[in-house]
């Protein structure tokens, strides 16, 4: 997408949009409600722009002879950054519009239209939430919610928790989303133009939420119920010319730092039965302080993509308990984000298989099959399910798991000794 037509709000003007009076910030609750409505969701975004739902919209152009008008305007404005014509956007009334200009989230010159918020739709387990982040032409988005951020966000607890932290909250969105299932949120960051953000959201969304500058737990005393950390990714530099002159992907000191700082300090913030969710990438020296925590934690993590250079991508969980859990779920169209379910399935010792186990298919996993015609070997076929290639016969018992008690299900040795397999490799989980 073009970023020529982009403005770049100041810190102040942001904070002045945060701090605006109520009978506007309810006028531009009232049209981001009436957008979501209308189908403003992430879904009818990844169609708008003809891409999976979990890719992220900020980096991809949407096809330059798609139409302009209705949703499809807010979209191109909003999300794209696009300038559009006043006249092709006819879903708001003329208050709600008018709040928006006001303030300052959308400029209006010469009947033309263009944003200076980014706002994305971003499903939670509470309905969608409206998500602004900063847009510099040429420049990083300060706080913008990223794919890792989403993973987290599917993991949060599905019941009401005691006080949380989102440690480098960015735009506010884990902060949010704890606020809104009903916790007492706070979310804490270095960034001053990020908490402007954030703030600007939480009234945006009408979510009361405590926002704090913070440099991991500095600002925020005391103990949290919950503790979130997305942590920055390690970046990958430019691809140089010799292959000689330094590899393509190097690590970033800071982003490791951050993550093993954060772990060092944890004890110190996190109530006695709270729990912590970490995004981070598993470097060497993050797992060795991982492992070490599995001494006297729970530590799960998941597993469930890879740098450029091997290093995974994993959502950990550290809870009371002992042990050390290293899984790698496949993610795809079926699930394309972790979730909480997910989570639980395998952070849980497995019960012993006995007559009350409720086996059930991973419902996160794809089953997908895949042939050969013609060729010289005509009928050649495979069946996979999350990757891991099956034979005819665990499909078959595959299909039949959906959550029927093991003593109905009437199985012979055989297929529980095919069950125990599916069980340990995680295509199959036990309610």
């Amino acid at each position: 997408m073009s970023t020529s037509s982009l403005v770049r709000p100041s810190l102040g003007e942001l904070e002045r949009a945060a701090d605006g009076d109520g009978e506007r910030i309810e006028r531009a609750r009232s049209a981001l409600g009436r957008l979501v409505a209308a189908g403003f969701r992430p879904e009818q975004v990844a169609r708008w722009f003809g891409v999976p739902e979990w890719t992220d919209a900020r980096y991809v152009n949407a096809p330059a002879d798609r139409v302009r008008r209705g949703l499809g305007g807010f979209i191109a404005l909003l999300v794209a950054g696009e300038t559009v014509e006043a006249d092709a956007l006819r879903l708001l009334d003329v208050k709600e519009w008018a709040a928006l200009v006001e303030l300052g989230l959308v400029e209006e010159a010469a009947g033309r239209l263009r944003a200076t918020v980014r706002l994305l739709p971003i499903s939670g387990g509470s309905g969608v939430l409206v998500v602004g982040s900063d847009r510099g032409a040429g420049e990083e988005e300060v706080g913008a919610p990223d794919v890792s951020a989403l993973n987290v966000a599917g993991c949060l607890p599905r019941r009401r928790v005691g006080p949380t932290l989102d440690v480098g909250c960015g735009a506010g969105l884990l902060t949010l989303a704890c606020a809104q299932a009903g916790a007492q949120a706070t979310g804490g960051d270095i960034d001053e133009r990020a908490l402007a953000f954030a703030r600007l959201n939480a009234r945006l969304n009408g979510i009361a939420a405590r926002f704090v500058i913070s440099d991991l737990f500095d600002g925020a005393p005391g103990r949290f119920a919950l503790i979130t950390f997305n942590a920055p990714l390690l970046r990958a530099p430019l691809a140089v010319s010799d292959e000689t002159a330094a590899p393509r992907y190097l690590s970033s000191p800071r982003g490791e730092a951050l993550a093993l700082d954060f772990l060092a300090q944890l004890d110190d913030h996190l109530l006695p039965d709270g729990e912590a969710l970490l995004h981070a990438q598993l470097t060497p020296a993050v797992e060795a302080a991982l492992t070490s925590r599995a001494a006297r934690a729970r530590v799960t993590s998941i597993l469930f993509a890879a740098a450029p250079d091997g290093t995974p991508h994993a959502l950990t969980a550290i809870e009371p308990g002992a042990g050390r859990v290293r899984v790698r779920v496949v993610l795809g169209p079926l699930c394309p984000h972790l979730r909480r379910e997910i989570l639980d399935a395998h952070r849980r010792p497995r019960a012993p298989l006995d007559e009350r186990a409720c086996p059930l298919a991973a419902p996160w996993l794809e089953l997908r099959e895949s042939r050969q015609l013609g060729g010289p070997s005509p009928g050649w076929r495979q069946v996979s399910f999350g990757g891991v290639p099956l034979d005819e016969a665990e499909r078959r018992l595959l299909e039949r798991l959906d959550g029927t008690p093991l003593s109905a299900l009437a199985l012979d040795d055989e297929d529980r000794a095919r069950l125990e397999r599916l069980l340990k490799l995680g295509l199959a989980i036990l309610r």
